[in-house]
């Protein structure tokens, strides 16, 4: 329930990002196969499709609801969230608590070995 001084929800932005994000990736999977005879599992097809959401974003913020980007908190916080970056930092096969569940790069299961013949 909002309250009585809550702003009301502008849905200009929101609207345009699902309009833009949805309908660009309908039109490039239309296009990448009807024109250009692309399977949906060829990765050329693919990346344009993983990339629309993130173009709409950048067009809405920018052009539709005027915001910018100084406000969206991608401001880099060294002093702050240090620890998090640290913790992002390390990798979890370089954990010795994760160790016993993983398997070494290169290594085959014996079921495998024994399908395969060899």
């Amino acid at each position: 329930m909002l309250a009585s001084h809550a702003k009301p929800v502008v849905r200009k932005g929101v609207t345009a990002f699902l309009l833009i994000s949805f309908a660009g990736t309908w039109l490039w999977l239309l296009f990448a196969r009807a024109g250009l005879g692309l399977s949906p599992l060829n990765p050329l097809l693919q990346l344009p499709t993983f990339c629309t959401p993130g173009i709409a974003a950048v067009v809405v913020r920018h052009w539709v609801t005027n915001e910018g980007f100084a406000a969206a908190g991608l401001r880099i916080r060294r002093k702050t969230a240090r620890r998090y970056y640290i913790v992002g930092g390390i990798r979890l096969d370089q954990l010795p608590q994760t160790a016993p569940f993983q398997r070494p790069y290169g290594a085959v299961h014996p079921h495998h070995v024994a399908a395969s013949g060899a």
